[in-house]
């Protein structure tokens, strides 16, 4: 049987009491105990802005109170959090300082998905398969190489301050602040490509750092693979060979929280 906005709302006040009463949700909602009541139990409908005030209360989306089912507009991300080395933790990243520049990446995909297509399940789950789909010396056109075998987008926009992987209007993005590092455009690649296949992405009020060792670890088993990294002779290995190596890799190591 289908749930109607009065079975969800009525769902939503079981679930938060005995915290927040149906009473005190009618006061915060600017409804009479009666009013709602009769809205949650079908005898009227809820008015716009009251769905509105409810979604508020509730931290739910209103396409959500309307349909029951997700928006499929809706944006979802991840992001890269700083590493303190003092206190071996991931800080917590400041999303509102990239705020603008994400906006404008969803703006864009909103606009140019106006239907949003179903999320297509990545076909790829571990480094192994990664390093397999992208094809071998992928580091050297990276994001390229990203694009045209996995169809998840890769961009550099101004005005971002971290790296952050989106799903957004049904399609899968990797947004990178511009850097004329390689190396950390390539690590900044991997990790976001972990966060994508962990499926982390989340409401941006609800990212959190402790994804980041996890994708760390993703990265760093693709870049850099244990068992090539233990196969090495490093005591022998002279400069020009570690050289070699670092270009090959795209990284200079396996940085700290992978392992």
């Amino acid at each position: 049987m289908t749930s109607s906005v009065g079975d969800r709302v009525k769902g939503l006040i079981r679930a938060a009491q005995p915290q927040l009463t149906q009473a005190a949700v009618a006061a915060q909602v600017e409804m009479t105990p009666d009013t709602l009541s009769r809205a949650l139990n079908g005898s009227r409908g809820f008015a716009a802005s009251e769905l509105a005030r409810v979604s508020e209360v509730f931290g739910i989306s209103m396409y959500w109170l309307a349909t029951g089912k997700e928006d499929p507009r809706r944006s979802l991300l991840a992001a890269r959090h700083e590493y303190d080395h003092e206190t071996g933790l991931h800080k917590r990243v400041d999303l509102e300082k990239s705020a603008e520049a994400r906006e404008a990446i969803e703006l864009v995909y909103q606009q140019g998905f106006p239907e949003p297509a179903e999320l297509v399940p990545l076909r790829v789950r571990t480094p192994e398969e990664m390093r397999a789909a992208l094809g071998s010396g992928f580091v050297i056109d990276f994001a390229d190489r990203i694009e045209r075998e996995l169809e998840i987008d890769v961009l550099r926009f101004e005005g971002l301050h971290t790296a952050l992987s989106l799903i957004v209007a049904g399609r899968r993005c990797i947004a990178l602040q511009p850097s004329p590092n390689w190396f950390y455009q390539n690590w900044s690649l991997a990790h976001e490509l972990g966060h994508l296949i962990l499926g982390d992405q989340t409401d941006p009020e609800q990212v959190a750092a402790s994804t980041e060792s996890a994708a760390n670890r993703f990265a760093a088993e693709l870049l850099l693979p244990e068992t090539e990294m233990r196969s090495i002779e490093w005591q022998t290995l002279q400069a020009e060979g570690l050289a070699e190596l670092l270009w090959e890799w795209g990284s200079p190591r396996r940085p700290s929280g992978s392992d």
